[in-house]
């Protein structure tokens, strides 16, 4: 993100999705900041190497299909970027999901991202991943702003 005394420029968004509410609500901020500043979209939604079995292994890009077998909101996620506009890229990687989201954001600098948007806390059990936790490492330990959307 590049700041002047009056103003910002953001270009490059990533936004967390574990498929809970309010990574949707996320989603939503997402696209409002883009359409805002004319940036784009990272969707990423990180994975337990366990929870592997309910995607297709069609690479690190995230469909529909794959979302109605492990996590029907992924697609939903999906679907609201597609009609908003806004330019988007969607990705799943596996790991822990704090450290990956982090990696993806802060990488090289020419490929790093400006902001990072994720739901206050997320869906527990099952293949989700709990996020009020990961929301409190990512703020704690993030070199680049975050908003926490509730």
């Amino acid at each position: 993100m590049k700041c002047t005394p009056t103003q910002c420029t953001i270009k490059r968004i990533l936004v967390a999705v574990d498929g809970s509410e309010n990574s949707l609500r996320a989603v939503e901020k997402s696209i409002e900041m883009a359409l805002s500043f004319k940036a784009s979209v990272l969707l990423l939604h990180v994975v337990a190497p366990s929870d592997l079995k309910y995607f297709s292994g069609k690479g690190n890009e995230p469909s529909c299909e794959d979302a109605e077998k492990g996590n029907s909101k992924l697609c939903e996620a999906i679907k609201m970027l597609e009609v908003s506009r806004v330019l988007f890229d969607p990705k799943i990687v596996t790991g822990n999901p704090a450290e990956a989201i982090l990696a993806e954001a802060e990488g090289p600098e020419e490929d790093g991202y400006d902001l990072i948007i994720l739901g206050s806390k997320g869906d527990s059990g099952g293949q989700r991943f709990l996020f009020g936790s990961v929301a409190q490492k990512v703020t704690q330990y993030s070199r680049i702003p975050v908003l926490v959307v509730p």
